[in-house]
């Protein structure tokens, strides 16, 4: 077909034809395409095919267009999920660091409590045995009350 048509050889339409065969792929006979070599396409086909092959290309542009925007929008929700899921990571680590800290601080206040109670129990314990001692070498001054063999020191 391409020969009797030269410069008007339409590759689409061979391949349209081609593809609406009853068998596509078997051999051709002469009898299938008689016709369209017959039927030389006129300006206004060829106008309309070019019309048609452009609006096609242009559908596949856009199609490639709206993949690469879906393609872009997907990554972009994809970083905004990881960056919350990171700053929610963040935050609970804050959290759990700041709840240790509160905890170690109770702790060292409650040991405070403990030793400052521990230590007044030992002062006062330490001030009893200060005063019995005071009395009892108050009590050993005091002539004929002991022997100065007991007397203790």
């Amino acid at each position: 077909m391409e020969a009797v048509h030269g410069d008007l050889f339409s590759k689409r339409q061979w391949e349209k034809f081609l593809k609406n065969r009853a068998v596509p792929g078997s051999g051709i006979s002469f009898a299938e395409i008689e016709v369209d070599l017959c039927n030389i396409p006129s300006r206004e086909d060829i106008a309309l095919e070019q019309f048609e092959a452009k609006q096609e290309k242009d559908e596949r542009l856009l199609k490639h267009i709206e993949k690469k925007l879906a393609d872009e929008k997907s990554k972009a929700e994809m970083l905004l999920q990881q960056e919350e899921e990171n700053k929610l990571a963040e935050e609970k680590a804050r959290q759990k660091r700041a709840e240790e800290q509160k905890r170690k601080q109770k702790e060292e206040e409650k040991l405070k409590t403990e030793m400052n109670e521990k230590l007044k129990r030992k002062e006062e314990e330490g001030k009893c045995c200060t005063d019995r001692m005071q009395f009892f070498n108050f009590i050993c001054q005091i002539p004929g009350i002991f022997s100065t063999e007991e007397r203790v020191h």
